[in-house]
């Protein structure tokens, strides 16, 4: 378990995992599941990516016994009768009129490959949008996970981590059995 004050977070140095989505995806319905009044957000770098996310962990969600409003069918925004539940969007999308209540903004593959993380007008749009759209729409208790391929130094990751305020926490994608025994002692 990570503790941070102000519960601000990155993960992503030499963090190269396939299927690391699958895990996040299913982290959120879990946090919908323990809390049905948080409201949480999944953003990637397109809306199409997001919303097809959003309709995993929907259906992961519903499958542990998550209800939903009758009027849920959108799969950028779909709710609990508590008023949780979750929004998907582009990160060049719009989240406005939400507020991430005690959920988690989770932002999963700002860029889409090494050549747009290696553009200065991509990672300055990236940044721009998170300061603009998505850090605004946290409220009090919100979490923010984002996780990315670290290509480019100036990747979103590495302009927040530039600021004090964020802690990052780099999880390796391999240990050697020498790192675990030496961790377990």
């Amino acid at each position: 378990m990570v503790e941070a004050e102000d519960r601000l977070f990155c993960a992503g140095e030499d963090f190269i995992v396939t299927h690391n989505t699958y895990t996040l995806i299913a982290g959120l319905a879990w946090r919908v599941l323990v809390d049905r009044a948080c409201l949480n957000a999944y953003v990637s770098y397109n809306e199409p990516v997001a919303l097809s996310q959003s309709k995993v962990a929907r259906r992961y969600a519903e499958e542990s016994g998550v209800v939903l409003t009758r009027d849920t069918h959108s799969a950028a925004n779909w709710r609990t009768p508590q008023g949780g539940g979750l929004v998907a969007a582009g990160i060049d999308g719009s989240l406005t009129g939400v507020g991430i209540n005690g959920g988690i903004l989770l932002i999963d593959d700002p860029v889409k490959n090494r050549e747009d993380s290696g553009s200065p007008t991509i990672q300055q749009k990236n940044l721009d949008w998170f300061s603009s759209v998505a850090y605004p729409r946290l409220e009090k208790g919100a979490s923010v996970i984002v996780c990315a391929t670290r290509w480019h130094p100036n990747d979103l990751i590495g302009n927040l981590s530039k600021d004090p305020l964020w802690e990052q926490i780099n999880l390796s994608a391999c240990f050697t059995r020498e790192q675990t025994e030496i961790e377990d002692k």
